[in-house]
């Protein structure tokens, strides 16, 4: 299948090319939320119940999270500039303290991980759909993308529908 990404910039609005490779990521990062939001989060993701969902992955399913958590604990706890991207990923002290915490924890468990990544899962979302999602979208957002998407892609396989 070929998808014709030359006229997206147009189409947006924008100066300048987006790149294949962060498109590609919107593109799968979308349809595997969306479809992991019909099936894992009864249609409706809160991340109020992302502990509901880690636990669903975790103990029905036997996914582990630690990649992905590992990957999100350096770049919004450890990294030079986690400060900031922890404030772009979101802007609200609650949630902020919320997922500082989940990627703060001392030996976490496999839930625990899952939770911290299905908070951030969904912060991603909401960005990419409302916020200020351009200011920072397009900028460093293709392996954060590629994360949510091999965690939520791996449920989706383990749950197909027959």
């Amino acid at each position: 299948m070929y998808i014709n990404i030359e006229h997206i910039p147009e189409l947006l609005g924008i100066n300048g090319d987006i790149g294949e490779k962060v498109l590609q990521a919107l593109f799968e990062f979308t349809l595997v939320f969306s479809l992991a939001e019909q099936r894992l989060m009864d249609g409706y993701a809160k991340g109020a119940n992302s502990e509901k969902y880690a636990s669903i992955l975790v103990d029905d399913n036997d996914i582990n999270a630690e990649q992905q958590f590992e990957y999100f604990k350096e770049r919004y706890i450890s990294a030079g500039d986690a400060t900031n991207r922890l404030e772009s990923l979101c802007p609200h002290a609650r949630e902020k303290t919320e997922i500082y915490n989940a990627l703060n924890k001392q030996e976490p468990s496999r839930v625990e991980m899952a939770n911290a990544v299905m908070k951030i899962a969904i912060r991603l979302r909401h960005n990419l759909f409302h916020g200020r999602k351009w200011e920072y979208m397009l900028r460093e957002q293709e392996d954060n993308l590629n994360m949510v998407t091999k965690l939520l892609s791996q449920y989706l396989r383990l749950t197909r529908e027959q």
